[in-house]
């Protein structure tokens, strides 16, 4: 499933439909009282990650593990944030109120975050500084 991507249409239309039709090998929900979780049905196998994606993923774990639902939710709905900036300038949300499960297409142009730091687009771009 890693290979797919972040952005899989097929993964993000499974995900939000909660059928699991692709990950139903993968993933499973569990429900308690306050919260709904995604459980892992198989263990992951750190070889198929590099060491950089092991280190990405563990940043996010420790920055995002205690948030709600809400509070992420609150996060990717401020209105300062990138994605909901290129969001509002493509009428996603216009979109998603007609179909909410759809998938968007949207890309978002990451090298804005930043825009006011030469060596670092270049970076980002590939080029030598």
């Amino acid at each position: 499933m890693w290979q797919s991507g972040l952005n899989s249409t097929a993964l993000f239309v499974d995900l939000a439909s909660n059928s699991f039709f692709y990950l139903g090998d993968y993933i499973e929900e569990k429900y308690s009282e306050d919260l709904d979780y995604i459980m892992p049905l198989q263990e992951c196998h750190d070889d198929e990650f590099t060491e950089n994606d092991i280190a990405l993923l563990d940043q996010m774990i420790v920055v995002l593990a205690h948030k709600s639902q809400p509070d992420l939710e609150e996060q990717i709905a401020n209105k300062n944030a990138l994605w909901y900036q290129s969001a509002n300038d493509h009428a996603v949300f216009r979109n998603l109120e007609l179909q909410p499960n759809s998938p968007t297409g949207l890309e978002i142009d990451m090298s804005l975050l930043i825009a006011d730091a030469p060596r670092k687009i270049c970076i980002y771009n590939g080029l030598r500084y």
